[in-house]
């Protein structure tokens, strides 16, 4: 590996280059990187400094931001936003990285106990495959624009949907409308 020196005010740090870690600790420490090392060093110092640093309610503005200038209709942009929202009030995702593969199986399982305030019904499959869909959406565009290395949970899947829903037979008064109609027609 490459070894380059940083110098600052009072200490001299060894940085290997691509080294999250002592990336952030030259910045912690007022240091600044030698200007000489790569790009992709210095996207890691941005991502250590503002990404990790960020809480997860400033990716989620930008995120909104994002798909608001993209000409989403108001409507989506608030069931976004409320569903996001919620999310990381179930699984308490503080950072970008606390978005990880392991922490989709907590989230899926808050979200199977969830119980809709509107309705008082719980989540079905459907609607829990919906809320993994969003995350997977954010995290895609974070991947995107250089907020995450890759995207955490690209490989994941959703909620097995194996619960049929049987049609309620229809009505002796219903059936004597439907039989109605037909001969006037």
């Amino acid at each position: 590996t490459d070894a380059r020196a940083v110098s600052g005010p009072a200490v001299e740090l060894e940085l290997v280059e691509g080294s999250r870690r002592a990336f952030r600790e030259a910045f912690l420490r007022g240091l600044r990187p030698d200007p000489r090392l790569p790009v992709s060093a210095w996207a890691d110092a941005y991502r250590v400094l503002y990404v990790d640093a960020t809480p997860i309610d400033g990716h989620l503005a930008d995120f909104i931001r994002s798909v608001r200038t993209k000409g989403r209709t108001d409507r989506y942009v608030s069931y976004l936003e409320v569903r996001l929202k919620r999310m990381t009030e179930l699984v308490p995702y503080r950072r970008l990285s606390a978005i990880t593969l392991a922490s989709i199986t907590d989230l899926t399982g808050k979200l199977r106990g969830y119980v809709e305030p509107e309705s008082g019904k719980p989540l079905t499959a459907s609607t829990i495959n919906d809320y993994l869909s969003l995350l997977r959406q954010f995290t895609r565009w974070a991947a995107g624009i250089g907020r995450l290395t890759q995207d955490p949970i690209a490989g994941s899947v959703g909620v097995k949907n194996n619960a049929e829903r049987r049609r309620r037979d229809v009505l002796l008064e219903e059936l004597t409308e439907i039989v109605g109609y037909a001969r006037l027609a």
